[in-house]
């Protein structure tokens, strides 16, 4: 069944919602700053929240703003549930997306801990269909996220994204190697189709965690990811100034 239609306006609109929170006073805000830097982990998160930090409340998850920049943690992962964020930053002016997560390797010779720039992803999700015809995205500002590369000092890489991580069979992990992917995550290409359907700047980044090639393997350091994951933000922040 058909379901992008990217001519037509939903019935329900993400600026309806915002609305709707608006009138019954949910929010705790009259605007949000233009970037927004995205990780699931509020462990993560927490490093970077000081007592001037402005928590935001109203949007479902964790959010402060601080240096200019809008943090969101805690939200529902996977590509529905960071696309429900996005919707509802943008709605409220957002207009930047960066998120930063961890993803499995697929290939060998990627030691743990190691630092990537997505610049495509491939989409195994359903909820990327409706706004984005193509299996494959891409930023839709490429050059924001190069930009970030060269600051950041990392390389890129292709990954590919799932909604069933409990389902990421011999044959499908053997697929997404064919077509280039080198890691599995399952948030990116969501993040992407996104940018693409409102025009917005976004960038995913990815940090390499656990082994699913030949058999699965959990970290080796998880604590050392979530260093990692704060080194790579640390960095954006300085990016981003």
């Amino acid at each position: 069944m058909q379901v992008y239609f990217p001519d037509n306006e939903s019935v329900l609109q993400s600026s309806m919602l915002v609305a709707w929170k608006q009138s019954r006073a949910v929010y705790n805000f009259r605007s949000l700053p233009e970037t927004a830097v995205i990780c699931v982990d509020d462990a993560v998160m927490k490093a970077f929240r000081t007592f001037r930090a402005r928590t935001i409340k109203g949007i479902k998850g964790r959010h402060f703003v601080q240096q200019g920049i809008l943090f969101s943690s805690s939200f529902d992962n996977g590509g529905a549930g960071i696309l429900n964020l996005l919707e509802e930053l943008h709605a409220l002016g957002v207009q930047r997306f960066v998120f930063v997560g961890l993803a499995g390797r697929l290939v060998p010779g990627i030691a743990e801990g190691s630092c990537f720039s997505v610049s495509k992803a491939i989409s195994g999700t359903g909820v990327t269909r409706y706004y984005h015809p193509g299996e494959e995205t891409a930023p839709f500002n490429e050059p924001f996220l190069q930009d970030m590369s060269s600051s950041l000092n990392i390389g890129s890489c292709t990954c590919f994204s799932t909604d069933a991580p409990f389902r990421e069979t011999r044959q499908l992990l053997q697929q997404c190697v064919a077509r280039g992917a080198t890691l599995i995550e399952m948030e990116c290409a969501a993040v992407y189709a996104f940018s693409h359907f409102y025009r917005v700047g976004a960038a995913c980044l990815l940090i390499a965690a656990d082994t699913l090639t030949p058999e699965w393997q959990s970290p080796a350091d998880f604590p050392a990811l979530l260093r990692k994951q704060s080194e790579l933000i640390r960095g954006l922040i300085k990016f981003l100034a």
